[in-house]
């Protein structure tokens, strides 16, 4: 499965728990699901970067939530730049 039905896929979750419809709406983070459909679409390549990067943040930061944040917007970044680089150079 590739494309635009393997996006709407891997969010799905990522919006199911961040906007349950039990809780009115309201969620949590969803950091878990987040970073179980990052390690899935990466085929866990990627744990030692998301790790890494939540070990980081969470010791120079207090605040779960800017640490959260930037761990996905690194992982973000990563993935971005990681899908560039197999494009232009292995295929």
């Amino acid at each position: 499965m590739n494309g635009y039905n393997l996006v709407f896929i891997s969010l799905m979750p990522i919006f199911g728990h961040s906007f349950s419809p039990f809780l009115k709406f309201r969620g949590g983070k969803a950091l878990a699901v987040t970073a179980a459909m990052w390690l899935a679409l990466f085929q866990f390549e990627a744990a030692k970067v998301i790790f890494g990067l939540l070990a980081i943040f969470f010791a120079i930061q207090k605040n779960d939530a800017w640490t959260v944040n930037l761990v996905h917007l690194c992982f973000f970044i990563y993935g971005k730049s990681n899908i560039y680089f197999k494009i232009l150079y292995f295929e």
